[in-house]
């Protein structure tokens, strides 16, 4: 019997019909041999001759041959038909390994395709340089490169590489930067060193020159001390002090100049008025310490009465109408009233040549010298009539 496999795992007609053929050999010899059994038991319990028993036996044996070979063939086609089943099915389950993984690799390809749109990238917030100033200053190299073939994506990757090599230059100048920076420093701690022990210096330099200023005559330690002092006078007794100093020094005036006080009490007093100047409350604990004048009297100083008389007094109407008994400005007067009047006892008067030493004018000569030459007139005019 001849078995013809088709194409592509097909069975042709020629052996649809040669099975059909067996499995009908196969009913035939079947029947066969059960008619032969029939008629063998048949003889035996009718007893007859044993030559027709070899004869249904020889039947029987050839149908088994028969059986044999149909059942053979019919194996070895069911056996065919495996192998091509299992080739077919190979060939299904390759063609769907390829379609899952076309189909994965599709998904795959589509969240690539929708993670690169919802990137969110640096770029948006990067100030890029107008393409006028790219094109002025980018360096040859980076505008005649070629990176993409789209010509609006290639140039904005220009101006990308050209933001990147613009920075690396500022991070090198800010390097440098930093290390002229750190050289500076360096160089103000040294000078700031030398500044510390300067004064030190500056000490033993000036306890060295004293004897070398009592030699010469120079007073520079003295008058230093005197400035340093001069400063925590009142404004109106510090520009007293200044003009009378500028007469001295300028015009050589034999006068001589002295600040005499308790030092603590004036570094007290100038530092609640610098404190009530800023608004900020300061509370003394110091019983002792001195009240803050009043602003009412506008820094104008009195000097300590004495029993001298009147007309005694040297300072009094060295200008005409200056005698000292009236209040020499109007708001005063105006708080106290026109009708108060300093006794004639009091030596300690407001004049107005001394207002305006101390800054406020009420006199018509605007002149220092004046002042102190009539003082000194005062003086020898005394002397001569004692």
């Amino acid at each position: 019997m001849e078995v013809t496999m088709a194409e592509h795992g097909e069975t042709s007609p020629e052996h649809k019909l040669d099975t059909a053929a067996l499995y009908d050999t196969l009913r035939q010899s079947t029947a066969s041999v059960e008619e032969v059994v029939t008629k063998m038991l048949a003889i035996k319990k009718e007893a007859q001759t044993k030559s027709q028993l070899r004869e249904l036996v020889t039947q029987i044996l050839l149908n088994f041959v028969t059986l044999r070979q149909a059942n053979r063939s019919i194996l070895l086609e069911e056996d065919s038909a495996k192998a091509e089943t299992e080739r077919a099915k190979a060939s299904v389950e390759f063609a769907t390994l390829q379609l899952q993984s076309l189909l994965y690799e599709k998904n795959h390809q589509i969240k690539a395709i929708k993670a690169c749109k919802d990137l969110n990238t640096k770029y948006p917030d990067i100030e890029l340089v107008p393409q006028e100033e790219f094109f002025r200053d980018a360096p040859v190299e980076i505008k005649d490169s070629v990176i993409s073939k789209d010509s609006e994506q290639n140039l904005m990757l220009k101006r990308l590489n050209f933001e990147i090599y613009q920075r690396k230059e500022l991070c090198k100048h800010r390097k440098k930067l930093e290390q002229r920076k750190k050289a500076l420093q360096e160089t103000v701690a040294h000078r700031k060193k030398f500044l510390s022990s300067l004064p030190s210096h500056l000490k033993s330099l000036k306890k060295a020159s004293l004897p070398v200023q009592q030699q010469l005559g120079v007073s520079h330690m003295k008058k230093l001390k005197q400035q340093q002092l001069a400063e925590l006078l009142p404004p109106p007794l510090y520009v007293i002090y200044s003009q009378l100093l500028t007469l001295k020094e300028t015009f050589g005036e034999n006068i001589d100049l002295e600040l005499i006080g308790n030092v603590k009490d004036a570094q007290d007093i100038a530092c609640q008025l610098a404190n009530k100047c800023t608004g900020i409350s300061t509370n003394s604990e110091d019983s002792n310490s001195r009240d803050v004048p009043d602003d009412e009297d506008d820094g104008q100083r009195r000097v300590k009465d004495s029993e001298e008389a009147p007309e005694n007094n040297i300072l009094c109407n060295l200008f005409t109408d200056d005698n000292g008994l009236e209040l020499p400005r109007q708001s005063a007067k105006l708080m106290i009233g026109d009708f108060y009047s300093f006794h004639e006892r009091r030596t300690s008067r407001p004049y107005k040549w001394a207002q305006h030493l101390a800054g406020i004018d009420f006199l018509p000569e605007n002149r220092v010298q004046t002042i102190v030459q009539r003082i000194r007139a005062r003086i020898k005019a005394q002397l001569v009539l004692a």
